[in-house]
Protein backbone atom coordinates (compact mmCIF):
# COMPACT_ATOMS: atom_id res chain seq x y z
CA UNK A 1 0.00 0.00 0.00
CA UNK A 2 1.59 3.85 -0.76
CA UNK A 3 1.63 6.57 1.52
CA UNK A 4 -1.97 8.45 2.60
CA UNK A 5 -2.80 11.16 3.76
CA UNK A 6 -6.79 11.60 5.46
CA UNK A 7 -7.43 7.98 3.55
CA UNK A 8 -6.60 9.67 -0.06
CA UNK A 9 -3.65 8.16 -1.95
CA UNK A 10 -1.06 10.68 -2.64
CA UNK A 11 1.54 9.80 -5.62
CA UNK A 12 4.71 11.47 -4.57
CA UNK A 13 7.22 11.90 -8.05
CA UNK A 14 10.27 12.14 -5.06
CA UNK A 15 9.37 9.39 -2.97
CA UNK A 16 12.22 7.77 -0.81
CA UNK A 17 13.01 4.40 -1.48
CA UNK A 18 14.26 2.99 1.52
CA UNK A 19 15.47 -0.81 2.17
CA UNK A 20 16.89 -2.39 4.70
CA UNK A 21 15.74 -4.74 7.75
CA UNK A 22 14.52 -5.50 10.38
CA UNK A 23 15.79 -7.58 13.50
CA UNK A 24 14.53 -9.27 16.69
CA UNK A 25 16.89 -11.37 19.19
CA UNK A 26 15.09 -13.16 21.35
CA UNK A 27 16.21 -14.77 24.52
CA UNK A 28 15.39 -18.43 23.74
CA UNK A 29 16.04 -20.55 20.83
CA UNK A 30 14.26 -20.22 17.38
CA UNK A 31 11.19 -21.80 17.26
CA UNK A 32 8.42 -21.24 14.56
CA UNK A 33 5.79 -20.66 16.25
CA UNK A 34 7.18 -17.31 17.77
CA UNK A 35 7.09 -14.98 14.94
CA UNK A 36 8.14 -11.25 14.86
CA UNK A 37 9.81 -9.77 12.20
CA UNK A 38 8.67 -11.90 8.57
CA UNK A 39 5.69 -11.18 6.95
CA UNK A 40 4.81 -8.46 9.50
CA UNK A 41 2.72 -5.40 8.44
CA UNK A 42 4.61 -2.57 9.10
CA UNK A 43 3.82 1.46 9.52
CA UNK A 44 6.10 4.07 8.50
CA UNK A 45 4.23 7.45 10.00
CA UNK A 46 5.41 10.47 8.75
CA UNK A 47 6.32 13.43 10.55
CA UNK A 48 4.03 15.29 8.10
CA UNK A 49 0.80 12.83 8.84
CA UNK A 50 1.74 10.40 5.61
CA UNK A 51 1.04 6.80 6.70
CA UNK A 52 2.49 4.13 4.66
CA UNK A 53 1.88 0.48 5.42
CA UNK A 54 4.28 -2.17 4.04
CA UNK A 55 5.09 -6.32 4.56
CA UNK A 56 8.43 -7.30 5.29
CA UNK A 57 9.91 -10.35 3.72
CA UNK A 58 9.74 -13.46 5.15
CA UNK A 59 12.45 -14.09 8.12
CA UNK A 60 15.76 -15.77 8.47
CA UNK A 61 16.23 -17.08 11.73
CA UNK A 62 20.02 -17.60 12.91
CA UNK A 63 20.29 -20.50 16.24
CA UNK A 64 22.87 -18.60 19.03
CA UNK A 65 24.82 -19.98 21.89
CA UNK A 66 23.57 -19.41 25.26
CA UNK A 67 24.31 -16.96 26.94
CA UNK A 68 24.06 -16.02 31.14
CA UNK A 69 20.67 -14.50 30.59
CA UNK A 70 19.16 -16.66 27.48
CA UNK A 71 20.65 -20.25 29.35
CA UNK A 72 18.74 -22.36 26.53
CA UNK A 73 19.88 -20.48 23.65
CA UNK A 74 18.48 -17.82 21.51
CA UNK A 75 17.39 -16.47 17.76
CA UNK A 76 17.81 -13.97 15.68
CA UNK A 77 15.44 -12.87 12.92
CA UNK A 78 15.88 -10.97 10.38
CA UNK A 79 13.66 -9.82 7.50
CA UNK A 80 13.97 -7.22 4.45
CA UNK A 81 12.23 -4.62 3.70
CA UNK A 82 11.48 -1.68 0.97
CA UNK A 83 9.58 1.06 1.54
CA UNK A 84 8.48 3.85 -1.38
CA UNK A 85 8.02 6.62 1.16
CA UNK A 86 7.07 10.42 1.10
CA UNK A 87 9.48 13.25 2.04
CA UNK A 88 8.85 13.75 5.58
CA UNK A 89 11.21 15.35 8.54
CA UNK A 90 11.33 12.15 10.58
CA UNK A 91 9.52 8.88 10.51
CA UNK A 92 7.79 6.76 13.49
CA UNK A 93 7.67 2.88 12.49
CA UNK A 94 4.87 0.18 14.10
CA UNK A 95 5.48 -3.35 13.83
CA UNK A 96 3.82 -6.17 16.12
CA UNK A 97 2.28 -3.11 17.77
CA UNK A 98 5.53 -1.77 19.19
CA UNK A 99 6.74 1.74 18.09
CA UNK A 100 10.06 1.74 17.65
CA UNK A 101 12.56 5.09 18.39
CA UNK A 102 11.93 7.84 15.49
CA UNK A 103 14.61 8.12 12.50
CA UNK A 104 14.98 10.90 10.59
CA UNK A 105 15.45 11.21 7.21
CA UNK A 106 18.69 13.26 7.12
CA UNK A 107 19.71 9.67 9.25
CA UNK A 108 18.30 7.75 6.93
CA UNK A 109 19.91 9.46 4.00
CA UNK A 110 23.35 9.11 5.61
CA UNK A 111 23.17 5.74 5.61
CA UNK A 112 22.71 5.36 2.12
CA UNK A 113 18.68 4.87 2.38
CA UNK A 114 19.42 1.61 4.09
CA UNK A 115 18.29 1.18 7.94
CA UNK A 116 18.30 -2.21 10.07
CA UNK A 117 15.20 -0.94 13.02
CA UNK A 118 16.19 -3.32 16.16
CA UNK A 119 13.02 -4.49 18.07
CA UNK A 120 13.47 -5.09 21.37
CA UNK A 121 14.32 -8.10 22.97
Amino acid sequence: MGPTRNATSTAEPSAIALQGTFVKLTGFPCHRSDPYVGGETVTFRGSDGTRTVIVTGSANWIGLPATSKAPLGQCRQVARFTAELPPAVRYVVVINDHRLPAVTLAELRAEGLRHTFRLPS
